[in-house]
């Protein structure tokens, strides 16, 4: 890897800046000539220029800034989180009368963005606006996703050429350590950490009496809500009669196959319907804006599911919920339990319980979030959500527990709740397997590889 210079664009942010700061060190232990450069003083200097100079003017400062740290470093690639950097300070032309580029592609540096998150989500959606979209899918750039689904959906609905499917990782010394000595013992059964709690739907809400409550069961109790969401959002579009109705018979197809296939995201489902749904397709295709507005209605059939597993298993074991209030979902917690949980304090929060359990949101029905990374840097048992590329990364039964049910999920928690040794076991397992090849070194590793392989192919996989 000698022969790669990189610049870390460290942004501001509770977690994101941490991944960024993993990266660092990871290049550090590989020995790769880096430096770092603080996106938000980045912006002051360009936003307080702005008020003189204009941000024509104001851009052209930080543009002269960044184009001196990649000529003293002799900078090959930069690293950002999402798009920061590649559009934060205007374009820029290799020769005079050219036209302009993203800055550190008119360098002839080939800039590697991480989405730990949809491109829909990030700066309020402005990576799905037409002047962004383009500009970001440039032969210098790799988008780096966290599944094959999303790779292939932003490969396809936003034309990003170099699309790299890689599994996400974490800084795993940061929260190694065994527990120590003056931390105190698990309080809890099972922790959780999550940033919201959304109150279960009126017609969820009966289930948490099941003592072996159906997923199919509920999915259908979902339906009529989630096909009503989808009724109104068809109707609030400039669509002509024809293509209503189109709409309207793709969205009942997609969600009868979400809830036979919850696993599975809406753009893999949606690639697998019948010849008959292409027009549907076709128009939901034609701007990036609306097919991910689309995503966003029908995806929210199973956005049940984060919030019950935790709601029902508080009413039969003690759980212990952090980061968010309780209440929508009637769990009992201190004042101190609903407060933010800082980055560096995730591992001890986690082994407050002897079991940590994690669900992904709606929106992440395929891959893995950071959340099971974490998990296995604290060293505790794993119970998570059954996920489609769950078990490339972690041994079902063996380093993690994998469930799709809430019955079959305690049982499994009891089961290691009575034998404190197999959890245990499988926590120091999940945490090797995580050191071994989940860490930012192996990642950092593909991503360079990935952004200096010649575009062959719209999305191609970076596995771990």
């Amino acid at each position: 890897m000698s022969e790669n210079r990189l610049l870390i664009l460290l942004n501001p942010g509770r977690q994101s800046r941490h991944y960024m700061l993993g990266l660092a060190r990871a290049a550090t232990r590989l020995g790769i000539p880096h430096a770092c450069v603080e996106m938000e003083e980045l912006w002051r200097v360009r936003d307080a220029e702005a008020q003189s100079r204009g941000m024509m003017g104001a851009c052209v400062r930080v543009q002269l800034e960044l184009a001196r740290l990649v000529r003293k470093h002799r900078i090959t690639h930069t690293l950002g989180y999402a798009w920061n950097g590649a559009l934060d300070f205007g374009l820029l032309s290799r020769e005079p009368g050219e036209p302009g580029e993203p800055m550190f592609a008119a360098l002839g540096v080939r800039h590697i963005m991480l989405w730990t998150d949809h491109p829909d989500w990030f700066n309020q959606g402005a990576a799905l606006r037409a002047e962004f979209v383009s500009r970001l899918d440039h032969p210098l750039h790799t988008h780096v996703l966290k599944s094959r689904a999303a790779a292939a959906e932003a490969a396809a609905a936003l034309g990003w050429r170099n699309t790299v499917a890689m599994p996400m990782a974490e800084d795993i010394e940061r929260f190694r350590i065994a527990r120590p000595a003056d931390e105190p013992a698990p309080v809890h059964d099972v922790v959780a950490i999550m940033g919201g709690a959304s109150a279960l739907p009126p017609e969820i809400e009966p289930f948490l009496n099941d003592e072996r409550p159906d997923p199919e069961a509920m999915d259908r109790a979902a339906m009529p809500a989630a096909m009503a969401r989808w009724v109104r959002w068809v109707e609030s579009l400039s669509a002509s009669t024809r293509e209503a109705g189109l709409l309207r018979a793709f969205g009942v197809e997609l969600l009868r196959a979400k809830s036979g296939e919850p696993r599975r995201s809406v753009w893999s489902l949606a690639m697998a319907l019948p010849v008959e749904y292409e027009s549907a397709l076709e128009w939901l295709h034609a701007g990036p804006q609306r097919w991910y507005a689309a995503v966003g209605v029908l995806r929210r059939l199973g956005e049940w599911r984060r919030s019950f597993y935790p709601a029902w298993l508080a009413r039969r074991l003690d759980f212990g919920l952090y980061g968010c209030t309780g209440a929508p979902i009637g769990i009992e917690q201190s004042a101190e339990a609903t407060r933010w949980v800082a980055y560096e304090d995730q591992g001890a929060v986690y082994r407050r319980g002897r079991v940590a359990l994690n669900i992904n949101a709606a929106h992440d029905e395929e891959g893995l979030t950071h959340k099971p990374f974490q998990i296995a840097s604290a060293g505790i048992a794993c119970a998570h959500h059954s996920s489609a590329e769950l078990d490339e990364c972690f041994d079902s039964g063996r380093e993690i527990v994998a469930f799709d049910r809430a019955d079959g999920l305690l049982e499994s928690i009891q089961r290691l709740l009575d034998d404190p040794r197999q959890a245990s076991e499988m926590g120091r397992a999940m945490q090797d397997r995580a050191l071994r090849e989940h860490t930012w070194d192996h990642r950092l590793v593909r991503m360079l590889q990935a952004s200096s392989q010649p575009v062959e192919s719209p999305v191609h996989a970076a596995a771990a």
